[in-house]
């Protein structure tokens, strides 16, 4: 049952880790972290 709920929270997560790096840190997102700091 945690796994479903996980993985809705990474989804959230790395839709607002893009402004937020802090957030992609959670989501555990190489791609979107590499975005989140060249963008920043």
């Amino acid at each position: 049952m945690a796994t479903p709920l996980t993985r809705s929270s990474a989804d959230l997560f790395q839709r607002k880790g893009e402004k937020n790096p802090v957030f992609v840190r959670f989501s555990g997102t190489e791609r979107t972290l590499d975005r989140s700091f060249i963008g920043s």
